[in-house]
């Protein structure tokens, strides 16, 4: 696993979180760290079978902050991490 956050300014809209899976294992309540609280949009799941059908398509749902820290950052949540596969989460519309 590998994640990486991005941002400009900082705040909703700007942050953005990318979590890499390299590994054959999903893991469908994996915990991360997150810059601010409130909900996170998945952007992309490269895991999506309307990429290829061959995909696992393990569904990786919108999530919400809990203010527990983890990983440096002040809050965390739970999503889904499909086995070889990218995730971006930001905030917004």
């Amino acid at each position: 696993m590998i994640g990486h956050h991005r941002w400009a300014d900082g705040g909703p809209g700007d942050d953005v979180v990318v979590v890499a899976n390299f590994g054959h294992r999903s893991n469908p309540a994996y915990r991360l760290g997150l810059p601010r609280e409130g909900v996170w949009r998945v952007r992309l799941n490269t895991d999506r079978t309307g990429y290829d059908a061959d995909f696992g398509n393990l569904q990786v749902f919108d999530t919400a902050t809990v203010i527990s820290a983890r990983d440096g950052m002040p809050c965390s949540a739970e999503i889904g991490l499909p086995a070889y596969t990218a995730v971006v989460l930001s905030q917004g519309r």
